[in-house]
């Protein structure tokens, strides 16, 4: 069973990870762009993000994709898409002896500019 701050703190985790694969010091990202579950707009708060990661204190997304956009914008703005699979145990997540399903996908920029 994870808490919601244990949660948290791999999702922070995982954001810092993204950073400094896209080359950028840690810094206070505030904006995601969410893909993969309905949002009624984008990007959205960090906290909000967080609520539609967190299935519970036992049930995971099997991979949840963290990337930095590179659009120029600061702070920068974080892509995060959960998978399609079933969701499930903490142990059948992407990786669960290192961040669990968050996994760093590398810097991106938009295809549209």
């Amino acid at each position: 069973m994870m808490g919601k701050n244990d949660f948290a703190c791999l999702f922070e985790q995982a954001v810092e990870r993204a950073l400094r694969d896209a080359g950028l010091p840690p810094s206070s990202v505030s904006v995601v762009e969410f893909h993969g579950a309905p949002v009624q707009q984008n990007p959205i708060a960090m906290e909000h993000a967080l609520d539609l990661l967190r299935l519970g204190p036992d049930r995971f997304y099997f991979i949840v994709d963290v990337g930095v956009l590179l659009t120029g914008e600061d702070p920068p703005v974080l892509f995060v898409r959960p998978s399609g699979h079933e969701p499930g145990p903490f142990s059948s997540t992407w990786n669960p002896d290192d961040l669990g399903p968050f996994k760093s996908i590398g810097p991106m920029r938009r295809a549209d500019g």
